[in-house]
């Protein structure tokens, strides 16, 4: 019995640490959205300012790119 319940609170802690981990997304993609417009005239800028080469091509796959790259480093 006390190895079921142990078993039960291991299948809870990865259902909440799953959970967590969509919500954290979800809330960075829906910041994103929000921002995308005025991110792609940072971006463009910072962009230049690295002197970066093929400004052209920087587009919201870069960006999101990005950002889901930073999401991925940010989880444990």
């Amino acid at each position: 019995m006390e190895q079921s319940l142990a078993n039960i609170d291991q299948v809870r802690a990865k259902i909440h640490n799953v959970f967590d981990n969509k919500v954290r997304m979800r809330a960075i993609m829906t910041a994103a959205d929000y921002t995308e417009e005025a991110f792609s005239d940072i971006y463009v800028r910072l962009a230049y300012c690295r002197d970066e080469p093929a400004l052209e091509r920087i587009d919201e796959s870069c960006i999101l790119s990005d950002a889901e790259g930073a999401f991925r480093a940010s989880l444990p």
